[in-house]
């Protein structure tokens, strides 16, 4: 039942992260993930992927690959982890940027 509860709050988490260029502050998401590469830097990885796949860490198990091999697809842990910690919040970025500041776009929670 934790792992359960978990993975579902941890896939909202994920979810709020690729939704968060539409409605959050530029300048908070940032923040948020700095805060994250510190993360992937002081505990080796994501705190709930830790806490979530403990054993399985060791072999570059994240949520992503989580929901893909529930699905039936077989992908590659290792380069699916690099892309987690470090591309797809570069992306993120990006597109916050391009939505927000180049586009002029508003959001919900602006500081």
């Amino acid at each position: 039942m934790k792992e359960e509860i978990l993975a579902i709050i941890h896939t909202i988490v994920i979810l709020f992260a690729w939704l968060s260029p539409f409605w959050l502050d530029w300048k908070i998401i940032f923040i948020c993930l700095v805060l994250y590469e510190l993360q992937i830097f002081i505990f080796r990885g994501c705190i709930l992927t830790n806490l979530q796949f403990k054993k399985e860490r060791k072999n570059n198990m994240t949520m992503y690959a989580f929901w893909a091999e529930k699905m039936g697809f077989k992908p590659n842990r290792k380069r699916l982890s690099f892309s987690s910690s470090y591309i797809m919040p570069a992306i993120i970025l990006i597109v916050t940027i391009i939505w927000q500041i180049l586009l002029k776009n508003g959001v919900l929670i602006k500081i």
